[in-house]
């Protein structure tokens, strides 16, 4: 794993769609680097499969600083995705993370699910 990451990743899934897993609690660098190969990732998904997809997985994240939150904001805010499916998301996170998932212009193409299952269901139909 990129040590730049911390343990959060960011993979292509042979069904050609991005996953992007936030673990723990992320610290400002590692979450910036998480961000950063994201972005980069969405270039060779819409070249090899057209689209832009992304299944966000938070279903190992303990926390998630007030710190963080203008940065993440910012990514969002500029965001060009096809579809993001966020999943796994704890009860005491929510209101935070859908607050930054707010920032996403088109709320249309995106979806929470408490199940990886129908997220990716949802993300490849």
């Amino acid at each position: 794993m990129n040590n730049n990451l911390g343990n959060n990743s960011v993979t292509i899934a042979d069904a050609g769609y991005k996953i992007v897993k936030l673990v723990g609690e992320p610290k400002l660098p590692e979450l910036m680097e998480t961000l950063k190969k994201a972005r980069a990732v969405n270039a060779e998904l819409a070249s090899r499969f057209g689209a832009i997809h992304s299944l966000w997985d938070f279903s190992e994240l303990t926390s998630f600083a007030q710190e963080l939150v203008p940065g993440t904001k910012l990514f969002a805010s500029t965001s060009n995705v096809d579809k993001i499916a966020f999943y796994g998301v704890q009860e005491h996170l929510k209101p935070l993370l859908l607050e930054i998932a707010k920032e996403i212009k088109d709320q249309n193409t995106v979806k929470y699910f408490d199940d990886k299952t129908e997220a990716v269901k949802w993300l490849v139909i």
